[in-house]
């Protein structure tokens, strides 16, 4: 199997962003890195005298990727990925073809089907306490900045699996319906990549500056419009919150006191994971 990462065109979230700062927290820097996530290789398909394309994501998130000969697109799950190609009509060589002759693009996530706009997140301080934000104004995309003690615990605002686990202060979690939280600025974290973590699960600690979240998704009309490589198919939003006042999408500069109940907690959870919670 050969790697993809030597010669395709490899063209991550931010890899497309250049001319953007990158500073220790920055959104950027998170995702600056995507090489390595794809390896690939030609499988022969002789029943079908054709070849297959077999991409195998490293990642724990999804991607999308187009092939740029074709412009064909394919979701690339994590692990194995089966792309049927078509015949070869040279009789000769028909799977000379090497790996590294596909050009591609690929973007983490996918499209969503459907979005919740009014799917509850949990603040991320513990039950009970009071937070408000802040645009975050060091980043290029709309990012919340929370007003959190330093070395407070942070809070996971919704379940999903982490993806990528920074240099200390950086955590990239997906979400069940292919959005993003990107947790900037925290002093420590105690998750790693691959982790799956719950709404209201301990994430890491505050640093001086509290901690900025960045909620986002591939999002089909901004990359419709994708013709040249420094574009950006990302679209960033303010989610739903819990709080004492009902589920409300906080106004910048507001305080609003968090609820972390039960219910919010288990709302993407299986019987048998709901069930297993509600024993503790």
């Amino acid at each position: 199997m050969k790697t993809l990462s030597c010669k395709v065109l490899l063209i991550g979230l931010f890899l497309f962003m250049t001319g953007f700062s990158a500073s220790a927290q920055s959104l950027m820097s998170l995702m600056d890195s995507q090489e390595g996530n794809l390896d690939g290789e030609v499988e022969k398909n002789w029943e079908r005298k054709a070849k297959d394309l077999i991409l195998y994501n490293n990642d724990y998130c999804d991607f999308y990727i187009v092939l740029l000969r074709g412009r064909k697109l394919h979701d690339v799950h994590p692990g194995r990925n089966l792309i049927v190609m078509g015949r070869s009509r040279k009789k000769s060589g028909l799977y000379k073809r090497d790996i590294n002759s596909y050009r591609l693009r690929y973007y983490p996530g996918r499209f969503p089907k459907k979005l919740n706009e009014s799917f509850p997140y949990a603040l991320p301080v513990k039950h009970g306490k009071e937070t408000y934000w802040q645009t975050d104004s060091l980043e290029n995309q709309l990012t919340l900045n929370f007003s959190i003690p330093e070395g407070d615990t942070v809070y996971a605002t919704r379940g999903g699996v982490v993806c990528k686990a920074g240099d200390g202060w950086q955590v990239l979690v997906y979400h069940a319906d292919c959005t993003f939280a990107a947790y900037l600025m925290l002093e420590s974290k105690f998750v790693s990549p691959g982790s799956e973590i719950h709404a209201g699960e301990p994430i890491g600690v505050a640093s001086s500056e509290g901690v900025s979240i960045s909620f986002y998704y591939l999002d089909k009309t901004q990359f419709r419009r994708v013709e040249k490589v420094a574009d950006y198919p990302y679209a960033h939003f303010v989610p739903i919150f819990r709080t004492d006042e009902g589920d409300v999408r906080p106004e910048e500069g507001e305080t609003y006191r968090a609820v972390t109940d039960d219910e919010l907690i288990t709302q993407e959870m299986s019987r048998r994971e709901k069930r297993q919670y509600l024993r503790e």
